[in-house]
């Protein structure tokens, strides 16, 4: 495909993951761009290569430059959001869990190797101690991660409220420049 006259058009290329594709469109058509080409990464099987197209002259290509700007800084978050998802489950579970599991075989190690009876005792307290913390620390994690998870679907909503906005100032800002293009190029 040839490069439209470079004079008179912007080019913006990106790389979207294929689940992302869809929203992606939609909310750069709303800034006037529109699909000059798409295609496979050849790195990532799950990623495109989309680049967009626009004219050069827009009478509010400032604002909207700014307003894209936002989009951009949303959709970074909204991407931070996803890969922090269960966070603070994760961190704790790995924690705690190692501490459970080193808890746990020194109890073992104990009733196994040790040959009095304190050390034997001790092995048992520590394993049955280790035992119960174990499953409390996993009733514990599913509790942090419905935590996170509504924490989550709350920053999405809000986040995803706010990229509406900017998309729906950008829209009336691309159609007013439609309208006067239109308006002169009529009389």
């Amino acid at each position: 495909m040839d490069m439209l006259d470079h004079k008179n058009f912007d080019y913006l290329t990106l790389l979207v993951k294929k689940k992302d594709v869809e929203n992606i469109l939609k909310y750069y058509k709303s800034f006037g761009w529109q699909i000059y080409e798409k295609k496979e990464d050849e790195k990532y099987d799950d990623t495109l290569i989309i680049t967009f197209y626009r004219a050069h002259k827009l009478k509010n290509k400032e604002r909207l430059q700014l307003l894209q700007v936002r989009l951009e800084s949303k959709l970074n978050e909204l991407g931070k959001c996803e890969k922090y998802k269960y966070s603070k489950s994760i961190i704790f579970g790995l924690t705690a869990g190692i501490g459970l599991f080193l808890l746990l075989s020194l109890g073992i190690f104990l009733m196994a190797e040790q040959n009095t009876i304190f050390s034997r005792f001790g092995g048992i307290i520590l394993t049955i101690i280790s035992s119960v913390l174990l499953v409390l620390m996993l009733i514990k994690i599913d509790q942090l991660k419905k935590s996170d998870n509504e924490k989550y679907v709350e920053q999405l909503k809000s986040i995803n409220a706010e990229i509406s906005s900017i998309c729906d100032m950008s829209k009336k800002l691309v159609e007013v420049d439609k309208n006067e293009f239109k308006e002169n190029h009529e009389s």
